[in-house]
Formats: structure tokens, sequence, C-alpha cells
């Protein structure tokens, strides 16, 4: 048996790269959706999944749900919830010497707009993101 699953997952700052909470499965992907099943203490972004997911049943007799791969159906769709602002590369780089490192990484890594998120820290902004304020 094959189904389509979605997960939202909270996202949270890490020392170096960033940590991730418990996917939580729901009915609906809208966005209000999203928000109202996650706990919002300490998040930074919600990353929701779109996935077609298979029965599979273990030689114990188990019933174990794993992401399907060889499904010709709607591949892995993934976005992400941000709560925050948008800035440009030209609004960094105007903000003077104190974010020439971020300007930088934008520059570099090719990411504008980018998002300052309810947590402070800086995200690239993907085309199916969305950031809500």
């Amino acid at each position: 048996m094959i189904e389509r699953r979605f997960h939202v997952k909270p996202l949270y700052p890490g020392s170096f790269f960033s940590e991730e909470g418990e996917a939580i499965r729901i009915d609906n992907p809208g966005t209000a959706v999203a928000l109202d099943a996650v706990d919002p203490a300490g998040w930074f972004a919600l990353e929701v999944t779109d996935a077609w997911w298979q029965r599979w049943s273990t030689d114990e007799g188990d019933v174990e749900w794993r992401p399907c791969k060889e499904t010709v159906a709607t591949p892995v769709n993934r976005h992400r919830i941000y709560r925050g602002t948008t800035h440009t590369l030209a609004e960094v780089e105007s903000w003077g010497n104190e974010f020439r490192t971020l300007a930088a990484n934008m520059r570099g890594n090719g990411w504008d707009p980018i998002v300052k998120t309810r947590r402070g820290n800086y995200q690239p902004v993907e085309d199916r993101d969305v950031v809500l304020p």
C-alpha cells in the first residue's frame, strides 16, 4: 500500500548546524496547519515534506511505513516556513562593515534574498519557501 503523507519538522539553531525536531504527520499541508501542529518554542523554521510512503511488513510481522523511492507519483517536495523579514543583498551591503561577512556569504552562495528569522539567525530563501511576518 502506498499513500501520500505530509510531515512538518521544526528546525532549531545549533552550534554549527541547525538541529532537527521530531517530524509530525499532518493531514493538510497548509501553512496554518503546519504552524498549529508544532509547539512554537525555539524553532527558527518549519520544514514541510510531501512524500509518498509505502507500507512494509517486517520479518517479525510488524508493520512499518517508509518513504517510497520507486514510485512515479509526485516526488518528495520540501519547503520551509519562516517567521521573519526578508532582505536583499543590496540591503545587507548597505548595513556597513559589521555585515560584510554575511554579504560575502550571500554573494558567494547565491543567496538573494535571505530571511532574518524570529530567532535572529539568517537563512537563504528558496523558491517554495514561505516567509510570514
